[in-house]
């Protein structure tokens, strides 16, 4: 079974104003001493889309 490396939370689900895309720290995304692992997402558009799936692809290069 593969680890988890990344979430998908709806707003609708939890009754928040915005989903969000988080991953856990088997992700790939570090960038020098901090860097973000959570995401918010008040609208997916063709460019919020294709953000998440470049982190997506870096956060696992070989899946």
């Amino acid at each position: 079974m593969q680890p988890q490396r990344s979430a998908r939370a709806q707003a609708s689900t939890f009754k928040t104003r915005y989903g969000t895309v988080s991953f856990d720290d088997t992700g790939q995304l570090d960038d020098g001493p901090m860097w973000p692992v959570s995401y918010a997402v008040v609208e997916v558009t063709p460019q919020v889309e294709e953000t998440i799936r470049g982190l997506v692809r870096r956060a696992a290069p070989g899946a």
